[in-house]
């Protein structure tokens, strides 16, 4: 399953990610703009945010197995 960390997170969150053995985990840097992150999510199973990113409808359309959208963080 591939994960694609769309905005920062702690670096102990991203290990986390890369520890699982079912995991591919790829961090992305810096702020996407939707172009960008639309090249990116291709092969994605699921998408981390924070705030900055926002998952449009073209976003999930360029993913054809994306399966979950999870958004780190607490509140």
């Amino acid at each position: 399953m591939k994960v694609v960390i769309c905005d920062p997170i702690s670096s102990k969150g991203i290990e986390l990610f890369q520890q699982q053995p079912d995991l591919e985990a790829e961090s992305l840097s810096g702020c996407l703009d939707e172009v960008k992150l639309l090249s990116a999510v291709g092969g994605a199973d699921a998408l981390v945010v924070r705030s900055e990113t926002k998952i449009t409808r073209r976003v999930m359309e360029a993913a054809p197995h994306l399966k979950a959208v999870g958004r780190a963080g607490v509140g």
